[in-house]
């Protein structure tokens, strides 16, 4: 956006127009340590390969400011532009040590820094509209079924639902895979360890003290 103006045309998030610019993210920073600093996986919808996109267009140049349709939406209602931290850390850019977006993949990338400001937690009350308050949600969407699910429901039982949405088929075998960063409960994700799982990470080595992405064998009978 340039102040309250939309720089058209806008993109469906899986348009293909990220594919030329992921090799050219990876060659400025390699897949490797963008997964080390923030722990999600490769997407080609990911926000830093559509940015990326934009920048390559000429599009970001004449940006202030950039919201994802969460975050767009609230816009329109009160005014205020936010970045809402549950969306922010599935995009590729938010360091998942500081809960903040990661400058360095910033500077890599080439992208202003002023288009990233401190990102604000769900339950935060950014303005209102008609008199009513309008409160930040958790506004990615497994972050927000995470939080609608019976408070009751044990960490294994939840863990393995979301689980469900990450299947790969191999043979009579699937791959069952927990991207924790993906759903930007970063607090959660430092109290487990390796040996907690099968560990089948892309990365043989730990990142920040702990591996983000795990993965699980389930049989299928």
């Amino acid at each position: 956006m340039k102040g309250d103006r939309e720089i058209l045309p806008c993109y469906a998030y899986r348009d293909s127009r990220t594919g030329p610019a992921i090799p050219e993210v990876h060659r400025r920073m390699p897949y490797g340590e963008l997964y080390c600093r923030t722990g999600i996986q490769h997407q080609p919808f990911n926000t830093i390969y559509q940015l990326y996109a934009d920048q390559a267009a000429g599009r970001l140049a004449e940006a202030d400011s950039f919201l994802p349709i969460p975050s767009y939406l609230m816009y329109r209602l009160c005014g205020i532009k936010a970045h809402e931290f549950t969306e922010a850390t599935t995009g590729g850019m938010v360091n998942a040590v500081t809960g903040e977006y990661d400058p360095e993949i910033i500077d890599a990338l080439g992208f202003p820094r002023s288009l990233f400001p401190k990102l604000q937690k769900p339950g935060t009350v950014i303005g209102n509209y008609l008199g009513m308050k309008v409160v930040l949600c958790a506004t990615h969407d497994t972050a927000s079924a995470a939080v609608g699910s019976s408070k009751t429901m044990t960490f294994a039982s939840w863990e393995m639902a979301l689980a469900i949405s990450h299947i790969c088929c191999f043979a009579t075998v699937r791959l069952l895979m927990v991207s924790f960063g993906s759903i930007s409960i970063f607090s959660w994700a430092k109290s487990f360890r390796a040996s907690s799982f099968m560990d089948l990470s892309l990365m043989n080595r730990p990142c920040f003290g702990y591996r983000p992405m795990k993965m699980f064998w389930a049989t299928v009978r």
